[in-house]
């Protein structure tokens, strides 16, 4: 499944890098490094995230016509963020706040709809996909996140991993994509990002308020990782290489 995502990245990187000729965008910021952030107010529903964060809002209606986005606080704490989100313009405190003199404004996350139950923009369909700007960060809107995979959960068409313990639940939701700056679009990153939360409910309640559209609303939790992936040209190297290699056995074994 991994491989499969990655393979994804992959070949993004290796299309997308056709059409980069400039040579400064070896210098070019490349997106990557972990990040923490919480959602504070998620309302689910049978097939359906509405990633609704701020106090007092309302959800979103769905079906949707265009995509809808719920809030979320990246971690001000710098020991939980690396790599380009180490800076201090991800510091401030606040929803989504812009740093010291810039105003606050909020990350976004999609909401995410079953295509087969809900349907709608915000549709995202286990397994590989596509969903352009999953992840938005006001502070660097230059930088796209699109989700490229959805990972079937504790049934294969559920995206929740379901654990239980002493009557509560745990539930967990795992999604990759890629990344890249719109400056240097051959500049690919393989994301990840887990998001989980726990409810005071066996699995089978939390299973039956899901599907009655009760479950109580909570706060989940993330950790959003980003990882280089090789430079087109690195990848044309690996692969001569390994085919040459490929050639030698042949030679040898004749």
């Amino acid at each position: 499944m991994v491989n499969q995502v990655r393979r994804i990245a992959l070949a993004s990187a290796l299309g997308l890098g056709m059409v980069v000729a400039s040579a400064s965008q070896a210098h070019a910021v490349t997106i990557e490094g972990r990040y923490n952030f919480t959602l504070g107010n998620v309302d689910v529903t049978f097939g359906n995230i509405d990633w609704t964060t701020e106090p007092g809002a309302t959800t979103d209606p769905h079906p949707s016509l265009v995509p809808t986005y719920g809030t979320f606080d990246l971690s001000t704490a710098l020991a939980t963020r690396t790599g380009v989100f180490s800076g201090p313009e991800f510091g401030a405190l606040g929803f989504g706040a812009g740093g010291t003199g810039l105003p606050a404004l909020p990350e976004k996350i999609q909401d995410m709809a079953d295509p087969a139950l809900v349907g709608g923009a915000d549709s995202v369909p286990i397994g590989a996909g596509f969903t352009p700007n999953f992840f938005q960060l006001a502070e660097h809107p230059n930088w796209i996140f699109n989700e490229t995979f959805l990972e079937a959960g504790s049934a294969p068409t559920i995206p929740f991993v379901v654990t239980e313990l002493g009557g509560q639940s745990s539930i967990t939701i795992t999604i990759h994509g890629i990344a890249f700056d719109t400056a240097t679009p051959g500049d690919i990153s393989h994301w990840d990002a887990v998001i989980s939360s726990q409810y005071n409910l066996t699995a089978a309640e939390l299973e039956a308020e899901v599907v009655a559209g009760t479950l109580p609303i909570n706060s989940w939790s993330g950790t959003f990782t980003a990882t280089a992936v090789p430079e087109p040209a690195t990848l044309l190297t690996f692969g001569f290489g390994a085919l040459a290699l490929v050639r030698k056995r042949r030679s040898l074994n004749k």
